[in-house]
Formats: structure tokens, C-alpha cells, sequence
């Protein structure tokens, strides 16, 4: 089923509009399935610079945890869940 974006021809930024808004739901889409239940737990790592961009940031859930060192942030997640082993 075709998803229908509304672009306003006289903003500068078509480009963001046509191309990253879609391209954002697909990944807090791609992200979502990763956690299916209340009990599941995940970590999603998507390695793009861009994500480190406040435009691209800001089209992100407010949960996303956005870092130049994912190391520190799968360390700090890992510690602070209880995970079945």
C-alpha cells in the first residue's frame, strides 16, 4: 500500500521532505521489530553518520540514544538489564 507524503513546493528542502522523512519511518519501522513483547529487549545499531546529524536526529524517537561511541551506550544498556543468560 503506497504511503502519500504532502510536499510543499515552496520549501528550499524538497529533498528532506521526499526522500529522509520516508526514509526515517522505515527505520523506526525496521527498529520496532526488534521488540515485540513488553518482556523483549533489544539494541539496534544503525553505523551512519547521518544519525549523528541534528535533521536526521530530531526524526528519531525521543527512546533513540544517539552516539559517536555505541560502545559506551551497549556497555551502559547491557549492565542496567536483566537478561536471561
Amino acid at each position: 500500500q503506497p504511503t502519500v507524503f504532502s510536499v510543499n513546493t515552496d520549501n528550499a528542502n524538497q529533498f528532506f521532505q521526499i526522500r529522509i522523512y520516508p526514509a526515517a519511518i522505515k527505520v523506526i519501522q525496521a527498529a520496532g521489530r526488534c521488540i515485540r513483547t513488553e518482556k523483549d529487549i533489544g539494541v539496534c545499531i544503525f553505523a551512519d553518520k547521518r544519525f549523528l546529524w541534528q535533521n536526521y536526529r530530531k526524526l528519531l524517537p525521543k527512546e533513540a540514544q544517539v552516539s559517536n561511541n555505541p560502545e559506551k551506550l551497549l556497555i551502559n544498556f547491557f549492565n542496567t538489564k536483566e537478561i536471561n543468560r
